[in-house]
């Protein structure tokens, strides 16, 4: 799905982007988890996912945005769900600084959403009806 009207959801989000979710939504994750496959080690079997990033992602700890999504499908959840529940947007490594508790989805048409595309871009601006210019 390709973002329009200068409006981003983390479902449009590159691979490289790395969440962190909400503990008490991980816990409904792990409840999920036990109710269909009785624990995260015949989840991540029966699915064919790393049991190493399913116990990362249940601990809390930053993961892919498409390992997320992938997980969060199999077990029912919606793209909605997964995006309200979002702590933190951050990259894979340790020098970027993270976004906490991000007010999702983005929306560039507003003065704060052309300062992240400055900021990220070096460039980038708005126009007096709110457009954005890249």
């Amino acid at each position: 799905m390709k973002p329009k009207n200068g409006i981003v959801h983390i479902w449009n989000f590159p691979g490289e982007i790395y969440l962190e979710l909400n503990i008490e939504f991980l816990e409904k994750i792990k409840r999920r988890i036990n109710e269909k496959y009785q624990n995260k080690t015949n989840f991540s079997r029966t699915k064919n996912l790393s049991l190493n990033r399913v116990s990362r992602l249940l601990k809390g700890l930053k993961q892919s945005v498409k390992f997320i999504f992938k997980v969060t499908a199999i077990l029912g959840f919606s793209l909605e769900e997964v995006e309200n529940e979002v702590k933190c947007v951050t990259t894979r490594g340790n020098q970027a600084k993270p976004i906490m508790n991000p007010n999702l989805p983005f929306d560039f048409r507003t003065k704060s959403g052309v300062t992240i595309i400055s900021s990220i871009l070096h460039d980038g601006g708005i126009t007096s009806r709110l457009n954005p210019i890249y």
